[in-house]
């Protein structure tokens, strides 16, 4: 009975971190609709390997993705092989940033879940709670694609099916934004930020 017992609380708390299981996407179309075509919030963070990341910096000159995921999430963690290996070959047209859930606790698995998929793309923790939030999203895997426009060009609310696809097709459509000129300056970026001003302290 006890076992019974300490299963069911197992699976209770798993399944309310971010008030929804990892991996089932739970964003109305809808929603995903509104983050579509919006400016992100400015995120700087300094990575698990001590680098200053601030996607302000890359805005307009690459494509920008970013990952939330845990290392307890098995969607999340069948992602990562072809995240690296996208950015592996494509690591000067694209900034991939890797924001982990895992903080505070499970930094042990984390560094080993990185260790095992060969990762190099920078990787931080998500020590802001409110930034789910602000991307709208209550379960991972969650990615997002910003274009050279600086607005959000993509997303997805749960594992990606064939990642390598998927980021190969989101470049050409940030190299033919490119090519038309609507790139993004990082000071345009930011005075964007500045008036959707939610009091991140990203605005820098």
């Amino acid at each position: 009975m006890n076992s019974v017992k300490s299963g069911l609380m197992i699976l209770f708390l798993a399944t309310s971190l971010l008030h929804a299981a990892p991996g089932t996407g739970e964003v109305s179309n809808a929603t995903m609709e509104t983050m579509v075509g919006q400016y992100p919030p400015v995120i700087a963070v300094t990575t698990l390997d001590s680098r200053e990341v601030n996607i302000a910096d890359t805005i307009g000159k690459k494509m920008i993705v970013l990952n939330f995921f845990a290392s307890w999430c098995p969607p999340c963690k069948r992602e990562l092989p072809e995240f690296q290996k996208f950015y592996q070959e494509h690591s000067s047209e694209v900034l991939m940033l890797g924001l982990s859930l895992d903080y505070p606790k499970d930094m042990t698995t984390l560094e080993t879940v990185i260790r095992e998929n060969g990762i190099t793309y920078p990787v931080a923790l998500n020590k802001d709670k409110e930034l789910p939030k602000k991307f709208g999203f209550k379960a991972i895997p969650f990615t997002a694609v910003i274009g050279a426009d600086g607005k959000i060009l993509d997303c997805q609310t749960k594992a990606i099916a064939n990642p390598y696809e998927y980021f190969t097709q989101s470049l050409q459509k940030v190299a033919e934004q490119l090519k038309a000129g609507v790139a993004i300056t990082k000071e345009q970026f930011v005075k964007q930020c500045q008036q959707d001003c939610t009091g991140c302290g990203g605005c820098k």
